[in-house]
């Protein structure tokens, strides 16, 4: 988390000589600063996500995501425009700033801790009971973890820096093409969250069958199935 966060603000200082919309560059200065705590939160979220989905519990993820949904509505609502948006809904102003994009920065943060703090809880409550102690941190086999997770996170690199690289092409056009290719990507993202969750369940299940020592072609090839039938 700490050099990826020293990474991200450092980047923001490349915006203007790549040919960002000046306009657009302190906003996103100010709404990456109070996200940065919810990068952490997410990164414990994905690990207790991983060990409840190897479990088989993957309800409490899902209702975790839904309550920190409407956390983050509410939250960025209230901060981003003030008490402009209680006045929206007919209730009186209660005090509240209109923070902007440092706004949606913190109710990002708050939402993403929401999430972090569901799952982990969930996760607590699996620990073994009366069993042998979990090993010591020098027992466990983070060689071969870092073998296995290296490729993946090379492979989400790639994902996400596409989007990444994309976006920051967009804000070299200005703010409104910008805008709207954020909408645009947003309703992509929601369409492809049904392969993400039919890639995330065949992970689990093709896992399974190599620790039980069957062959995982089935699994695997039923969740590519799944995945192509829905996306198409």
């Amino acid at each position: 988390w700490v050099p990826t966060s020293a990474l991200a603000i450092g980047a923001t200082w490349l915006l203007a000589p790549v040919g960002i919309d000046p306009a657009l560059i302190a906003p996103a200065r100010a709404f990456l600063l109070p996200q940065l705590p919810g990068m952490l939160a997410f990164s414990i979220f994905l690990a207790a996500k991983s060990f409840l989905q190897a479990r088989e519990r993957a309800s409490s993820p899902l209702v975790a995501s839904g309550i920190a949904n409407v956390v983050n509505f509410v939250a960025c609502n209230l901060l981003v425009r003030g008490d402009e948006a209680l006045v929206a809904i007919g209730l009186p102003p209660m005090g509240f700033p209109r923070l902007g994009a440092f706004g949606a920065g913190v109710a990002s943060t708050l939402s993403t801790a929401v999430l972090a703090s569901w799952v982990l809880v969930a996760a607590w409550r699996l620990r073994p009971r009366g069993g042998p102690p979990i090993g010591r941190v020098r027992d466990l086999p983070v060689l071969k973890v870092l073998r296995l997770g290296t490729p993946v996170g090379l492979q989400l690199l790639a994902e996400v820096g596409v989007f990444s690289l994309v976006a920051v092409l967009a804000g070299r056009l200005g703010s409104v093409p910008v805008s709207a290719h954020q909408i645009a990507i947003g309703l992509a993202s929601f369409t492809f969250m049904g392969a993400l969750g039919v890639s995330g369940a065949t992970g689990v299940r093709v896992g399974h069958a190599i620790g039980e020592g069957r062959s995982p072609r089935k699994a695997g090839l039923v969740g590519i199935a799944l995945g192509a039938a829905f996306m198409s």
